[in-house]
């Protein structure tokens, strides 16, 4: 009896059983997800029953898994369909604690439905932004992977069109990060060249382009792979 009274007094006060704990101690052979779905299809959730996502992790990544957390009134149900030693122990259990259950029903405040329904709406919110935060983080480390293995540089409007920034915010920030500045060319023209802190961090060069419409060489600062990885990495800051 030691297993059930585990689970009884580890949810006593929340006035729920863990279905799958109660699954484990029945020994019943079938998958849980199909046991417990067939148990409780004449049951309403919310009310005879709550559903919580949880996100777990594995070797094999994150996985959800779906708790089911039940009223006593459902597990002595699902205990007497089971039809066997275990179900006995769990229904005479309750049986013997019920004096205890109700003197505690009387002590603590009844959690209403909606409540109950209110916590696994809010958890779900944070399970959401959870797996959001971890897309957002695979695909930096996936576009951070395609720019490590190349040798490309990149223009501030092609940076930009990655980082799915303004132009003129990628340059506001490389200006006061200390990335470019101002100099006037030979031709007396305002253009922006890398500091000398960005070439030694190898965060950014001034480069010779041709450009094919004008059929002419022109001068431009452009982003290294190894800088553009850093600005993926501090995109957010950029934004704000």
């Amino acid at each position: 009896m030691q297993n059930i009274l585990t689970i009884t007094d580890k949810y006593l006060q929340q006035q729920t059983i863990n279905a799958r704990e109660l699954w484990v101690f029945l020994e019943n052979k079938r998958q849980f997800a199909d046991w417990i779905k067939d148990r409780l299809k004449d049951f309403e959730e919310n009310i005879d029953y709550i559903r919580i996502s949880q996100i777990r992790e594995t070797s094999k990544g994150a996985t959800t898994l779906i708790e089911y957390y039940i009223t006593q009134y459902t597990a002595e149900h699902i205990a007497m369909i089971e039809r066997n030693d275990k179900g006995k122990q769990v229904r005479n259990f309750f049986r013997q604690t019920r004096d205890k259950l109700n003197m505690i029903h009387n002590q603590v405040p009844q959690i209403d439905s909606k409540f109950l329904l209110q916590i696994a709406q809010e958890m779900q919110k944070k399970e959401l932004l959870i797996e959001e935060q971890k897309q957002t983080i695979d695909i930096q480390d996936n576009t951070i992977d395609q720019i490590s293995n190349t040798q490309e540089t990149y223009s501030i409007t092609e940076a930009s069109k990655k980082l799915n920034l303004k132009i003129c915010q990628l340059t506001q920030y490389l200006i006061d990060k200390k990335w470019i500045r101002y100099l006037l060319d030979s031709y007396k023209t305002k253009k922006l060249y890398s500091t000398s802190y960005a070439t030694q961090s190898n965060f950014g060069i001034d480069k010779t382009v041709f450009n094919k419409k004008l059929n002419s060489y022109f001068h431009q600062f452009r982003i290294t792979s190894h800088g553009m990885n850093y600005l993926i990495k501090k995109r957010n800051n950029i934004d704000n």
